[in-house]
């Protein structure tokens, strides 16, 4: 820890977390749709909802089910 602090001007001593915010550039489409439903499942996750598509400030309406009330709201 001390020796990954010392290469990082932004701590004075250790560094305990790597800093990293992992993104990655999307390639495939593959790749999008797999982020896309994992956004989408968060309000799930959370137990907000019981289908992504309940969620209010979701796209995971428009994507599923070509609704496109979350865009009509915010004046897009």
């Amino acid at each position: 820890m001390k020796a990954a602090g010392t290469k990082n001007n932004a701590n004075t001593q250790y560094q305990f977390w790597i800093q990293d915010d992992g993104a990655e550039e999307i390639k495939s489409d593959k790749f999008f749709l797999q982020k896309l439903k994992y956004i989408h499942q968060n309000p799930m996750r959370a137990e907000m909802v019981i289908d992504a598509c309940d969620y209010a400030w979701s796209s995971a309406r428009l994507y599923e089910k070509d609704d496109f009330r979350l865009i009509d709201r915010i004046g897009l």
